[in-house]
């Protein structure tokens, strides 16, 4: 029963069918998840290997209904599924593409789709995994917007966030693993200590990657309806706290922005809890807080043009532009690779017209458009365009073309604005 644009509890597919439900829907995956975390943890390809086909086997056989939760949960663990140059995340997007493709009766369509989108991001580049790879994580979001239907949204939240929170508590423990910090990159900051802290990213291979996670995980908690417990409070209190460990300018200006869109969202009623409970952990974490607030406000201070702003990112564009503004014809309309030595652009719209040219920008584009299509006129507020505002300037400053994990946040920006609009079934 959907009123309002709310799924009634009873309709929710893991607490209706009861715990052996839930074993199946959640307790597997977790499992899963973390023996293959443990294969990192320890440097063990063979371990990483059999739970990468453990997982596979699982998506082949699960009910269908907890086939898209356990997706969102396993993309947060992508960079495990890729430890070793393996790349394994790619073939369980296979799979789930592939089971899906087989329920649907536009299988046709998403292959000519799969056709024009491979034409357009290979034809300038070598065949490598690496370059397919992106391919099946923007596939896998118009797969899971065919197949979505309203009465999944909330096993949806609760996997996504689940993954969050796991992930962010298991990357805790990435100092104790060499294999680890080899696998994900490790930023540094100056802070109040002796020796500079590290920008916390969980199980993400960049700090600022986990940022988009943290800020879609805030921005479904906050929005996704009155929850009057305290529960979601507390949820949403910790992930902010896990998301001020990764140090990073644009969390902040994201995080202030989602404070003024649930002021105009009427969230009010969750506002006074989120102070009280920052308030009573400050008290906790006095001197991690003032950590905190140094490192911020050293990352804050002394700016004086774009390119400090940005941390050296405007620099980049402009070199990126001039690089792009200077290259054949050919370049301009199908991309090219990058040059030696030369730094990605981070910025997915610059980085997507440098290697896809025009025509394999348009075609994102597309897909993207496509993706959001099934949403009725009624997703025109501003709080969902403040959604949308928020995922496209997340992409500003990134090169996340490459990010597993985007696929994801994409596809829970889109139906937390189905949710609040009321939509009952996207797949038509």
């Amino acid at each position: 029963m959907i009123q309002s644009g709310i799924v009634s509890y009873k309709d929710n597919y893991y607490i209706s069918n009861g715990w052996r439900t839930i074993a199946k829907g959640v307790i597997i995956p977790v499992i899963l998840s973390l023996i293959t975390f443990y294969g990192c943890f320890v440097g063990s390809l063979s371990i990483g290997f059999l739970s990468t086909l453990a997982t596979m086997a699982y998506l082949c056989i699960c009910g269908f209904s907890s086939l898209l939760p356990t997706m969102l949960y396993l993309s947060l663990f992508a960079y495990m599924y890729n430890a070793g140059g393996l790349a394994l995340y790619g073939f369980i997007c296979f799979v789930y593409i592939a089971r899906c493709s087989f329920r649907s009766r536009k299988i046709g369509y998403i292959a000519l789709w799969f056709v024009l989108y491979s034409v357009t991001h290979l034809i300038s580049s070598a065949l490598t995994f690496g370059n397919v790879a992106p391919i099946l994580n923007i596939f896998t979001l118009l797969i899971a917007s065919l197949n979505y239907k309203q009465i999944d949204y909330r096993n949806c939240v609760l996997m996504f966030v689940l993954g969050v929170m796991i992930t962010s508590l298991l990357g805790f423990l990435k100092p104790l693993s060499d294999n680890l910090m080899e696998l994900l990159s490790v930023d540094f900051e100056e802070g109040l200590t002796k020796d500079a802290v590290v920008r916390f990213s969980g199980l993400s291979f960049d700090p600022n990657f986990y940022t988009i996670t943290t800020i879609i995980s805030l921005m479904l908690l906050i929005f996704s309806g009155r929850d009057k417990s305290w529960f979601s409070p507390v949820v949403i209190v910790v992930i902010m706290f896990f998301g001020f460990f990764s140090f990073s300018k644009s969390y902040i200006v994201l995080l202030l922005v989602l404070m003024i869109l649930s002021i105009l969202a009427n969230q009010n009623h969750k506002l006074w809890k989120l102070l009280v409970l920052v308030l009573l952990v400050s008290l906790f974490m006095a001197t991690t807080f003032d950590e905190i607030i140094y490192v911020f406000t050293e990352r804050f201070s002394g700016i004086s043009d774009m390119d400090d702003l940005t941390t050296g990112r405007d620099s980049l564009w402009q070199e990126h532009l001039k690089f792009i503004s200077e290259s054949s014809l050919s370049c301009w309309l199908l991309g090219q690779e990058l040059p030696p030595g030369m730094y990605a652009a981070h910025n997915t719209y610059i980085e997507l017209l440098f290697r896809f040219g025009i025509i394999g920008t348009i075609v994102d584009f597309a897909f993207v458009r496509r993706c959001f299509k099934q949403l009725n006129r009624r997703w025109q507020s501003w709080v969902n365009l403040g959604f949308i505002g928020i995922m496209f300037f997340s992409l500003f400053n990134l090169s996340a073309y490459t990010f597993p994990t985007l696929w994801a946040c994409l596809f829970m920006v889109f139906i937390l604005i189905s949710h609040r609009s009321g939509v009952t079934c996207l797949s038509k």
